[in-house]
């Protein structure tokens, strides 16, 4: 089962860095979050196929989708 938890704790804390906004992030930003924020490694994200849109580029999730996705597990 997914830690929905930490899930919701990345994005907010992407939000914070990039804005309200942000819907995507990069390798390089993520690498970013680690190293300014002491964010855990996201493996969720970066290993999982469902959120990649494109080389080193990943979609963040909707606390919607998150909510869905651990609902029907």
């Amino acid at each position: 089962m997914k830690n929905i938890t930490t899930q919701q704790e990345f994005v907010s804390t992407a939000k914070e860095m990039f804005g309200d906004n942000t819907t995507q992030v990069s390798r390089q930003e993520v690498i970013k979050m680690i190293n300014d924020k002491g964010v855990k490694y996201p493996v969720w994200l970066l290993k999982s196929p469902t959120y990649r849109i494109g080389r080193g580029q990943y979609s963040l999730p909707t606390f919607d989708q998150t909510t869905t996705e651990s609902d029907s597990e």
